[in-house]
């Protein structure tokens, strides 16, 4: 295209070339918003840019990439700077104060310390969440995300990990960009803002007796493995006992008292301690366990942190080989509130076991279980009037 100004519209963007030198940049111009320009590196990689000489000094400003930034929305920025310098102020400062602008990866990171580890304690993992789903944005400038961008992350992210970790994934996000901007580190708009949500259906999946027991056998093969022995001592735990994976995770020896059979975790979801009685099956794993223990944790890491993090992937592996994909590790804690329904055992001590703060979680989660129970109890009914029917040998009683 041998015009180097014309209305921007995307079949002319699109057709515009990459310039033959691989050093090169080609610049082009929109003739409906002044200073409004876009460059194509020898790549054909394409950016929109505000470039324009003001007062003897030429202003150059990154918008965003193209296609991820929008040609109106590219308009509407070139607009606000064009806004912003017939107001008077300095565009040289605007660049850069554009230059100093922390990335999405910096936001974050602030937002877990000075916000998430005081508030949170799935702090660990956020982190974790952000590293596996954020990769195609963390390095990039906070104004460089549009909304457009982050709506086609969510979609990518609901096809690739499924829609309950898209959407916390973008809500995350949402939150990570508000802090900022309430702490003046953002004085732009939020991408995350208006994103709709993919619907959510409750979970209620838990474990068949037969399918325990399916993983009970391949979790009590022995293996010298010390990874594979971790993931199975790990699931054992968690199916035995209802602990929560980040607390299993985290789960110290000095909070286990052999002598007096317990194990106690001094800050759990709820924000009180829990005291578990250990039975036989709990204590032998971690006996076993501590014959070897050089860490200060049950389950001893390499990160940072000094124990486990995340078990997902040879958790995937092993689920997957049992033909159980879509269990997750969580649903070995439904399986036990759900078999302690089943058995009859009252809601209140089911509560109890699994540390719930409200009730009502119990009733939501397991409420479902019982129903076995109750056509069990209806069936034993129905049994004892159909043999007393028998019983009667037919007799008709004659009135009057």
């Amino acid at each position: 295209m041998a015009n180097k100004e014309f209305n921007f519209i995307k079949k002319s963007i699109d057709a515009l070339p990459a310039p033959k030198g691989q050093n090169e940049r080609a610049r082009y111009y929109d003739s409906v918003m002044r200073g409004l320009c876009i460059r194509i590196t020898g790549n054909g990689k394409k950016s929109f840019y505000f470039y324009r000489k003001v007062q003897s000094r030429v202003v150059s400003q990154k918008l965003g990439d193209y296609p991820d930034m929008s040609i109106e929305q590219a308009r509407g920025r070139a607009g606000e700077l064009n806004g912003r310098i017939a107001g008077g102020e300095r565009p040289w400062e605007l660049s850069a104060a554009a230059r100093a602008e922390i990335t999405l990866e910096d936001l974050f990171a602030i937002y877990i310390d000075r916000h998430a580890k005081k508030t949170r304690k799935t702090w660990e993992v956020m982190e974790n969440d952000f590293d596996r789903y954020a990769k195609k944005i963390r390095k990039r400038k906070l104004s460089e995300i549009s909304n457009d961008m982050a709506n086609k992350l969510h979609g990518q992210l609901g096809q690739e990990r499924g829609v309950y970790s898209a959407n916390r994934f973008i809500q995350l996000m949402k939150a990570t960009y508000n802090k900022g901007i309430t702490w003046k580190l953002y004085d732009g708009n939020n991408p995350f803002v208006g994103i709709s949500l993919f619907p959510e259906k409750p979970r209620q999946n838990f474990l068949t007796n037969q399918q325990a027991g399916k993983l009970l056998q391949a979790l009590y093969e022995p293996t010298i493995d010390k990874r594979k022995k971790d993931l199975h001592d790990f699931l054992r735990l968690s199916l035995f006992t209802g602990i929560r994976k980040s607390n299993l995770a985290s789960l110290k020896w000095a909070d286990i008292s052999f002598a007096n059979e317990t194990l106690t975790i001094p800050d759990t979801k709820n924000g009180t301690a829990q005291v578990i009685a250990l039975g036989a099956n709990e204590l032998e794993i971690l006996k076993e366990r501590r014959k070897d223990a050089t860490s200060e944790y049950v389950f001893a890491g390499s990160g940072s942190r000094g124990h486990i993090v995340d078990i997902k992937k040879s958790w995937n592996t092993l689920r997957t080989s049992l033909g159980m994909p879509d269990c997750r590790i969580h649903d070995l804690r439904r399986s036990l509130g759900s078999a302690l329904a089943n058995s009859g055992i009252n809601v209140a001590l089911v509560k109890s076991i699994l540390h719930h703060k409200d009730q009502k979680t119990t009733l939501s989660h397991y409420a479902f279980a019982t129903k076995d129970a109750e056509k069990r109890a209806r069936e034993a009914v129905q049994k004892d009037w159909l043999e007393a029917a028998k019983n009667e040998d037919s007799k008709v009683v004659s009135i009057g």
